[in-house]
């Protein structure tokens, strides 16, 4: 397809969801362009008995909104990544250690409630009654390395978490869940963590760090601005079901 979207079936998003999940990935940045490539992965779609595609849509190539829309795309949510220094590398403290398999119960429950309303699967609604499962089984694996590390913050038990990807030199923030709690003690709890990631990265010796988070999420934007964080890029999810 040259310059446009890129598509590929999602193993285990297919697994998770019983569902044939295709990615499609937008290369162009003109919008008659991206149009016509998303007529020939529609094709690809079809011959394929897809289900459902993912689009996402960097703030690079904005012009390819509206002919994903024309085409079918829902627009769910508008993604940031922000950019921090890494820290000190001093992280083992105060609350905070290494998560393990004996946190899997704890940590996957923290999941399971964490992530509403914000995560996108929540704004498809052939997709929310498993969110839920979805961030649960998430952090799970990210237990049993999908990620390179999992931080737990311990208040007489497990209070939140985060999860971290080591990429080339570059330190990628996963997913950061917290328990239910009064306002003030779930802010709380988000600082320590995320504190304590950076120092984190800072020991893996990383020399920059990158943590996304939902444009609509205001307590986790106002979080990383407070903590020095600055915007490094603006991208938007779409689905789009077949079938």
């Amino acid at each position: 397809m040259g310059s446009g979207p890129l598509h590929r079936r999602l193993d285990w998003d297919s697994s998770f969801w019983g569902l044939e999940v295709a990615a499609l990935d937008v290369g162009s940045t003109e919008p008659d362009a991206v149009a016509m490539d998303l007529r020939a992965a529609d094709a690809w779609c079809e011959d394929r008995g897809v289900d459902v595609a993912f689009l996402r849509v960097p703030g690079t190539a904005i012009g390819a909104l509206t002919p994903a829309v024309r085409d079918g795309f829902d627009l769910l949510e508008i993604t940031t990544v922000l950019r921090a220094r890494p820290g000190a590398g001093d992280w083992e403290r105060g609350r905070i250690r290494a998560g393990t398999s004996a946190d899997n119960v704890e940590l996957g429950e923290i999941a399971a409630t964490s992530f509403r309303p914000w995560g996108r699967f929540y704004a498809d609604p052939r997709l929310r009654h498993r969110a839920d499962e979805l961030y649960r089984t998430w952090t799970v694996n990210s237990l049993h390395g999908y990620a390179d590390f999992v931080l737990v913050s311990d208040d007489d038990g497990p209070s939140g978490f985060v999860t971290g990807h080591l990429d080339d030199g570059v330190g990628r923030l996963g997913l950061l869940g917290v328990a239910p709690a009064p306002p003030w003690a779930r802010l709380g709890v988000v600082t320590r963590l995320l504190r304590s990631v950076l120092d984190r990265f800072g020991a893996d010796g990383v020399s920059q760090v990158l943590l996304e988070t939902q444009s609509h999420n205001r307590p986790m934007q106002a979080v990383l601005t407070s903590s020095g964080c600055t915007l490094d890029s603006v991208s938007a999810c779409l689905h789009k079901w077949y079938r």
